[in-house]
């Protein structure tokens, strides 16, 4: 039996896109393909990232508590993620809070650093350093200065890079099927290159 012929490249960048969002039961709401206006997608990205990640002991949710999805500064991302306030992942359930600075930022599980943070970044990280906050951003290259997940827009659909070491240094323990999702990510980036 002969195997099937591989996928046109925007075919198989669709059919990743929808794998991930499938796959991380995404529950944003649309109509039609799931093509998302892109500060709901990155919310919607944000909240999965939080259901695929354990924060050490000393930064663990308590079992019936929280988990603080934040953002440092002001950005249209706060405003969908606030469609999630109150939403459960396990036992626990979703608390937004945007217009942080970098301090109040560290008492987060997830933070979203925007771009337009981008020259404050390495105060933004610092203050977070070690505190076992999962920091996302979609700043260029954020996974490689020093961030653990970075977003970026590849043709119309939100790609993410995770940096292992960096969620290493956090305490978090990022599930082996994010880390697929992102090494199948980068292997599409280098083909397209």
């Amino acid at each position: 039996m002969n195997a099937p012929p591989p996928m046109p490249p925007d075919r198989t960048r669709t059919c990743l896109a929808l794998a991930l969002l499938l796959a991380l039961g995404c529950t944003v709401a649309t109509a039609a393909p799931p093509v998302l206006e892109e500060p709901r997608a990155k919310a919607a990205f944000l909240y999965n990232f939080a259901r695929f990640v354990r924060w050490p002991e000393t930064h663990r949710p308590e079992a019936g508590g929280t988990i603080r999805l934040c953002v440092v500064g002001a950005d249209p991302v706060g405003e969908a993620l606030g469609e999630l306030d109150g939403k459960p992942i396990g036992d626990r359930r979703i608390t937004v809070r945007t217009g942080l600075t970098p301090a109040e930022a560290a008492a987060c599980h997830v933070v979203f650093v925007p771009r337009s943070q981008e020259d404050r970044l390495d105060a933004v990280l610092a203050a977070l350093e070690g505190r076992g906050v999962l920091t996302v951003s979609d700043i260029p290259g954020f996974a490689r200065r020093g961030g653990v997940i970075g977003l970026r827009k590849v043709n119309r659909h939100l790609r993410f890079e995770i940096d292992a070491a960096a969620a290493r240094r956090q305490g978090l323990a990022v599930s082996a099927r994010l880390l697929e999702i992102a090494r199948r990510y980068a292997e599409e980036s280098e083909k397209e290159e």
